[in-house]
């Protein structure tokens, strides 16, 4: 199977910017048939290129007003058991194991400090393996974009 060219990056960008954009859309601005565009698109798919879709949300409006990076320690041989019990918790956006001091750090968006410390001693607290965290509380965010850089010349570097 071949790799991805510049009309696929070009592609994934327009999918990027608005996962929304109609199939004739991107068949107008790569100057391709639809019927061309939307193989192109279900091949991304197939390839896991493309995930899935979301939708991004104002979260301040929705109450979640309150983020906060904390690093994760482990207790050797326990990596996998914390690693899932992380996953599993709503309030967690994310988690990435580091190396380093600590084991993880973890994303955690709730809705005020009141909540955060109930995430913290009902939580992530009774997991059994964590042998410490430290928290660093988000004062403002200056940059938050989900957005992957896609250059042209990623193509010779893209393997499906």
């Amino acid at each position: 199977m071949k790799g991805l060219d510049k009309k696929d990056i070009k592609i994934l960008r327009m999918l990027q910017e608005n996962a929304r954009v109609s199939n004739s859309d991107i068949a107008k601005k790569t100057k391709m048939a639809p019927s061309g565009t939307i193989e192109r698109v279900r091949r991304l798919l197939r390839l896991g290129i493309i995930r899935e879709y979301r939708t991004l949300f104002d979260v301040r409006k929705l109450g979640l007003d309150f983020l906060a990076l904390t690093a994760v320690k482990v207790q050797k041989n326990w990596s996998e058991g914390v690693a899932q019990a992380l996953l599993e918790l709503p309030y967690v956006q994310e988690v990435h194991e580091v190396a380093g001091e600590y084991s993880y750090f973890v994303k955690i968006l709730c809705r005020d400090r009141e909540h955060f410390s109930e995430i913290m001693r009902e939580d992530i607290g009774k997991i059994d393996g964590i042998i410490e965290t430290k928290s660093n509380v988000v004062l403002r965010t200056l940059k938050e974009d989900p957005a992957v850089p896609l250059e042209d010349s990623m193509v010779s570097r893209i393997k499906p």
